[in-house]
């Protein structure tokens, strides 16, 4: 009525009635706009209608009141309106001409999607053999009606951190994450360490080759040996790639070497902070440093406060699913403006170019995936016949000859894995190849379970012939089949003789292929060890002690003859003045056994460090070349014969 400045205005009350003024002065009284609201009837239907009516009249014959019956009411009982009738004809048309119409709004992303049908839906293809991409999940960006496809830049944007409370999908996270570096990059392409302080169902991966291992709460060396590792990687590759642009991509492109990156997931940082505080310095670093040598981190925390300011500075990617505050989402990715993640389990939001809401994808559909990435991982394995990843370095419980078996190595010369360093934890080699006598000293018998250990690997492992001069018969117990044993007089003169004599023809064979320019005769190799060689002299006669310093004095390496005496070392002052002795024992290289190398001057380290000083089990020693001496925890099966006892 303002509007229009026409009082009649407020006295419409009929459904689609209106007053409209064309210009200023110019006024149509009234129209009456189409209304598809009214109920619908057939104009096709023909209704005869019959008078009806009945009329109330006063005194004078004048009507007063009239009720009229409406026979369409009677004819159509509930009547549909005429919009849906309108609305239907015009969906049967589009049905008959095959018309589709396009809903305005896309589908929501459902609650359960499985990376396989995402990577089909895609189209995904496998990108740079080096750049760490993985598929995630499927984010929604309703501005431009479009759904995406949701990956961790890890190559380009590097280190990321996923937050939500227990039970919002972390470990689906981590699950699919994982999952998907394992089918789109080969173990020397990608390197994976996880560390699980929550579900530990990350266990489920450590078959795969990609994988290095899975280490859980409690599993201390573990943790501290993975970082000495990673932080000795990246001191390594600042040196490699100094002369390549300095990083890892420049690196890669530049070589073509096929060097893996290394991603390592922490699921519940809170946990590993809380139990390995002191390792949050190296993790910083890592987190620092590392991105630029392809070394990634990806955490995964309860809330927002649980990665410090200091060490997020080096995340640049934040995902946030479900949170207890609704406050917290802009603490991770900014303002909101009102979204919020759904509630499904695996529901977040990201921060692209604009705040999206995704939906992780899971790796399968079976309520419990942990067989499923389990089998994968069997098959993945079986299938690779590469590199693997690198283990993580520890020194294990037991150092046997299965063990080392994997070690060993036939094409270097008699070079023998022994145990393993206490400090590096790789596996030690002793060069017995290199020397004609080889000299493992004890302070008592703890090199007995040692050298017998020794003997055995060298016969199966390396198939050589091995011959043991056992007088104390320390080893008359043990199982023989492999080696050839003697203890009693009789037997260790007859095959001093044969000794003497293989020696004498070697040594007449080669010098006189030498002296003539021939080429030398090739000899099989023959160890012979001998178990305390103070008490093999005194059971031989003169004939025989003599014959036996002769082999001993008089043998070179070239013979492909190497000679091992094990010995207390209290025993030896009456053999170091014996020629073979002088001629062929350096005090710098040797094996010592058990405690007390500071304690005895014929094997000598060039430096004396405390670690030697301390008291360690039998099955430790020190390895010394040259007089460098590495702590190793050596071949025994000691503590396996406790165990059986026990």
């Amino acid at each position: 009525m303002d509007m229009l400045k026409r009082p009649d205005a407020a006295e419409l009350t009929d459904t689609g009635r209106f007053y409209l003024q064309v210009g200023y002065n110019e006024l149509f009284e009234m129209g009456q706009s189409a209304w598809a609201g009214a109920p619908y009837y057939p104009s096709d239907k023909v209704v005869v209608e019959k008078d009806n009516s009945v009329v109330v009249i006063d005194r004078n014959g004048r009507p007063i009141r009239q009720a009229k019956l409406d026979n369409k009411k009677n004819k159509f009982s509930n009547p549909r309106k005429q919009l849906d009738v309108i609305t239907d004809y015009l969906s049967n048309i589009a049905v008959e001409e095959k018309i589709k119409i396009r809903s305005l709004w896309l589908d929501p992303i459902p609650a359960m999607i499985v990376l396989n049908d995402l990577r089909e839906k895609y189209e995904v293809t496998k990108e740079n053999a080096f750049v760490l991409n993985p598929v995630i999940g499927e984010y929604d960006d309703p501005q431009r009606q479009q759904q995406c496809l949701l990956r961790l830049p890890l190559s380009e944007e590097g280190n990321g951190v996923v937050y939500g409370v227990a039970g919002s999908g972390k470990t689906t996270f981590l699950n699919t994450m994982v999952f998907s570096l394992l089918h789109e990059h080969t173990p020397e392409e990608v390197n994976i360490y996880l560390l699980d302080f929550a579900s530990e169902t990350l266990r489920a991966f450590a078959k795969a080759p990609h994988v290095g291992d899975v280490i859980l709460s409690y599993e201390s060396e573990k943790v501290s040996n993975l970082f000495k590792m990673l932080q000795s990687e990246v001191e390594k590759k600042k040196k490699r790639f100094a002369d390549y642009g300095g990083d890892y991509a420049s690196y890669i492109a530049a070589t073509g070497e096929k060097m893996p990156a290394i991603v390592v997931a922490i699921n519940n940082f809170a946990a590993f902070s809380e139990i390995y505080e002191e390792k949050e310095e190296a993790v910083s670093f890592l987190s620092r440093e590392g991105t630029k040598f392809g070394i990634y981190f990806v955490l995964t925390a309860l809330g927002t406060n649980v990665v410090r300011f200091r060490l997020l500075q080096n995340f640049k990617q934040l995902l946030v699913l479900q949170l207890n505050d609704e406050t917290d989402y802009s603490t991770v990715v900014g303002k909101t403006d009102g979204l919020y993640p759904s509630k499904y389990k695996g529901r977040g939001l990201v921060k692209r170019d604009s705040i999206y809401e995704f939906q992780i994808a899971h790796v399968t559909d079976e309520p419990v995936p942990f067989q499923f990435i389990q089998n994968e991982c069997k098959k993945l394995q079986a299938d690779w016949k590469g590199t693997v990843a690198k283990r993580i370095p520890i020194l294990p419980e037991r150092v046997n000859i299965e063990f080392l078996s994997e070690y060993v190595d036939t094409t270097k010369a008699l070079t023998v894995p022994i145990g393993v360093e206490k400090n590096s934890l790789n596996v030690h080699y002793y060069p017995f190849g290199k020397s004609y006598i080889n000299m493992i000293l004890s302070n008592g018998n703890d090199h007995q379970p040692f050298i017998y250990d020794l003997s055995k690997l060298m016969a199966q492992k390396y198939e050589l012939d091995v011959t043991i001069f056992d007088v104390p018969q320390s080893f008359a117990s043990e199982n023989k089949s492999d080696i050839s044993y003697y203890s009693t007089a009789t037997e260790c003169e007859t095959i001093i003789a044969d000794l003497f004599d293989l020696v004498l023809y070697r040594n007449n064979t080669y010098k006189n292929a030498i002296e003539n320019g021939m080429e030398v005769e090739h000899f099989d190799h023959k160890v012979i060890l001998i178990n305390s060689t103070t008490a093999l002299k005194n059971l031989l006669s003169n004939e025989s002690a003599e014959k036996l310093g002769l082999i001993l004095e008089k043998g070179e390496v070239q013979y492909n003859i190497t000679i091992i005496f094990a010995e207390q070392s209290s025993n030896l002052s009456g053999i170091t003045f014996d020629k073979w002795y002088k001629r062929h024992v350096l005090s710098g290289d040797g094996i010592w056994v058990g405690n007390g190398i500071t304690e005895q001057y014929h094997l000598k380290a060039s430096k004396t460090t405390s670690e030697m000083r301390d008291d360690i089990p039998v099955d430790f020693g020190f390895s010394l070349q040259k007089g460098k001496a590495v702590k190793v925890k050596l071949l025994n099966r000691e503590k396996e014969n406790h165990d059986n006892d026990e």
